[in-house]
């Protein structure tokens, strides 16, 4: 099954970046854009376009970020029929 992906990678002072890749049917800086909104305080920054976008989080909020992006591709990405 294709999903989107990030690879995060430690940077300094307790932050974590993170690069993603996307599939058809999910503009992923728009699905960042989304946890930005339902979450004011949990990303540094992000940008992107439809199929590539990168991240920066609190490594504290890792998982945060991990449950709430998750529930926001799985809204956005259309199920298979």
């Amino acid at each position: 099954m294709h999903r989107p992906v990030f690879a995060f990678a430690p940077g300094e002072g307790g932050i974590i970046k993170g690069s993603g890749r996307s599939i058809p049917g999910l503009h992923l800086r728009d699905a960042l854009d989304l946890v930005a909104k339902r979450a004011p305080d949990l990303l540094v920054r992000f940008g992107g376009h439809a199929m590539a976008a990168g991240v920066t989080v609190n490594a504290e909020n890792f998982e945060k970020f991990r449950e709430l992006f998750t529930q926001v591709a799985g809204e956005l990405i259309a199920p298979l029929i």
